[in-house]
């Protein structure tokens, strides 16, 4: 009679060493062993070595008693069938680097042969103590990525008791991190590109720090393990390390964290359907309590291919809201392997822009007006285009180079911009560009909170390899710029115009968007100013032009909004289509009653975009525009009742067409 055994209770028989003569031997099949031995480089055996198995894609460990080798450096360890990522940790005070096989297929039931050897590397050694208390601090965690890599493993890597580590790694360039235990104060240490090329002898102070802690809950009240919380300078934008910055499985967080105003960020795992948020202006001065809400979104996923069909890896997609233009943040918006990013996205109309990787002769793709009302997967296929070297470089008055400027190039007259791969100056101000082939306005934008003031550069022509030579900005005044409406709430994602004087030739100006703190900080050569302020599109603001202010110092000049007056007549207007029904071309006439930007757009029944006919900024008057009854791709639209829509920063409108075919 066949004995009724469960593959676990076999297992656990099996590794106990107690499983009966009796059991038929197709249960040894069920159970795959890794089996070899473990060697130096100069092929000396290596006893003691510590194997660990974790079940790929979720991590989770299995407890595989006997699994250190033999003196002879023999290991024999059996698994229930899986995949498994395999780690071979070399005993303690060795000079030996440990390895990770990842992604051993374990599923054929089978024995696996595995001989592994372990090469030398350098010792990392020292002591981490508290700044407050100069005491060692026990259970920090040393971590080391390679830069440009990803993750090494480096077993036995927690100080001691006394606040010791010894770690062994080759050489190389790597950021080392050191992360105290969950819930404490004492802020963790991020060290960037240190070059390892013999042993090493680095002993680390870690500072007390402001706890920043809370609950990360889904909208229908779930709670949210693996959500990331972030932190990026207020200022200039750069990531404060954080230590142990996820959320555990009921959802909680608590970091320690500097003082100091940042944008804070919430980001959930890859492929999760929840939306991130990012809160610009978050001030921490204190111990504080921030519990938030992550909106249940579709998944969005965007597959990248290049011209022959292969997938495009680190294609960058941004994201937009339409109408209004104001950036969503999507921190996974980065193609994988795959040519795939993944994106969570409320319902809602976007504009998406795929930009392809540095160094490829690839261009951009912009896609206007994407409905997303469901779980949904878009390919792009980007084109090739013939691009020219172009060099130059950026100082200041004194001749020292610029770092960090942008460029940007809008072909002339259009003003479509133009993909550039690495648009930024260089550590020592050098620009290294790749353009295609047009006559351009070129704009060159400092970093933000830089003094360094933005230029543009009317028809500059390319049409060969050539150097722009040395391109110097002049210094500035720093002017914050706050909007507020009427009751003092902060207005974002609000538009600035610079005029100087009285002059009617709007002065570009970098960083001309207010942030969720309804803010901006610009740098603006000294003299008299008028700022014209547009509010978002439905916003119920009025657009409004503040000034002449004099700048002649480092200032902040506020600026309130008036409401909308609902009473009012209405400030624009939208005509009946004619002929309407229609086959072949039809026109539209609106007014508006002072400067604003416009969109034009013609929708289907089902509210998904289907042509863009208007995108500009209209000062007071009649206007007309034409649909010749196609879409975006010049495909004629089928029979149907479709919508002309309207929409400006003084109100929106919609009429009907039909269209006959």
């Amino acid at each position: 009679m066949m004995h009724r055994v469960s593959a676990r209770l076999l297992l656990a028989a099996l590794l106990a060493g107690i499983l009966p003569d009796a059991a038929p031997r197709v249960y040894a099949r069920l159970i795959p062993c890794l089996s070899g031995f473990v060697r130096t480089s100069g092929g000396s055996p290596v006893a003691g070595a510590d194997l660990d198995f974790f079940v790929s894609g979720t991590g989770e460990k299995l407890i595989t008693p006997g699994d250190n080798t033999d003196a002879t450096g023999f290991y024999n360890v059996c698994v229930l069938p899986g995949v498994y990522d395999v780690t071979f940790a070399p005993p303690p005070g060795t000079r030996l680097l440990g390895r990770v096989f990842p992604q051993l297929d374990l599923t054929a039931n089978v024995g696996r042969e595995l001989n592994v050897t372990l090469e030398t590397g350098f010792v990392m050694s020292g002591s981490v103590t508290s700044a407050s208390s100069g005491q060692g601090v026990e259970g920090v965690d040393f971590d080391a990525d390679v830069v440009g890599g990803g993750r090494l493993f480096t077993p036995d890597d927690n100080t001691d008791a006394n606040g010791d580590y010894r770690v062994v790694v080759p050489a190389g360039l790597f950021r080392f991190r050191y992360e105290p235990v969950p819930g404490s104060r004492l802020r963790g240490l991020e060290m960037d590109s240190v070059a390892v090329a013999g042993d090493q002898l680095i002993d680390v102070v870690l500072e007390d720090g402001l706890l920043l802690f809370g609950r990360v809950r889904s909208g229908s009240g779930a709670a949210l393990a693996g959500v990331t919380v972030d932190l990026r300078d207020g200022v200039t934008g750069e990531k404060v390390f954080v230590a142990n910055n996820d959320t555990d499985a009921a959802g909680d967080y608590s970091v320690a964290v500097p003082a100091g105003t940042f944008e804070l960020r919430y980001v959930p795992p890859r492929g999760a359907p929840y939306v991130a948020v990012s809160i610009a202006g978050f001030q921490i001065g204190a111990d504080t309590q921030r519990d938030q809400v992550l909106q249940d979104g579709h998944r969005v996923t965007v597959i990248v291919r290049d011209f022959n069909g292969e997938f495009v890896v680190l294609a960058d997609i941004d994201v937009k809201e339409n109408p209004g233009g104001a950036k969503v943040f999507t921190p996974h918006d980065r193609t994988d392997s795959a040519g795939a990013a993944e994106l969570a996205l409320v319902s809602g109309s976007y504009d998406l822009r795929i930009d392809p990787p540095a160094g490829t002769t690839l261009d951009r793709v912009e896609l206007t007006g994407v409905a997303i009302d469901a779980d949904t997967t878009i390919t792009v296929v980007l084109p090739e285009v013939a691009r020219w070297r172009v060099t130059g470089r950026l100082t200041d008055p004194a001749g020292t180079g610029l770092p960090g400027v942008q460029v940007d190039a809008r072909l002339s007259p259009s003003g479509q911009s133009v993909f550039i791969p690495s648009p930024f100056s260089d550590a020592a101000g050098d620009l290294d560009l790749s353009i295609p082939g047009g006559l351009y306005n070129v704009h060159f934008s400092p970093p933000r909170g830089s003094r360094s003031v933005g230029i543009e550069i009317a028809n500059v022509a390319v049409a060969g390899d050539s150097s722009w030579g040395n391109i110097p900005l002049q210094d500035g005044l720093l002017v914050t710029i706050v909007v507020n409406s009427p009751d003092g709430r902060a207005v974002a994602n609000a538009n600035l115009d610079f005029y100087v004087g009285a002059s009617s030739s709007r002065e570009f100006v970098p960083h001309d968007r207010t942030d969720a703190a309804g803010s901006t900080v610009v740098a603006l050569l000294p003299g008299e100013w008028r700022i014209r302020v547009k509010p978002p599109s439905g916003s119920g603001y009025e657009s409004l032009t503040a000034g002449p202010a004099a700048v002649f110092n480092d200032t902040t000049i506020t600026i309130v909004l008036r409401q909308r007056i609902s009473s009012s007549p209405p400030a624009v207007s939208l005509g009946a289509a004619f002929p309407n029904p229609f086959r072949d071309l039809a026109t539209v006439g609106y007014e508006v009653g002072a400067t604003t930007d416009v969109t034009l757009d013609v929708f289907d029944v089902r509210g998904s975009r289907v042509r863009v006919l208007r995108r500009q900024e209209a000062v007071s008057g009649r206007f007309e525009a034409s649909w010749d009854g196609t879409d975006d791709r010049g495909r004629g639209v089928p029979t149907g009742v479709y919508f002309i829509r309207l929409r400006t920063s003084l109100g929106d409108a919609t009429r009907k067409v039909l269209v006959l075919r």
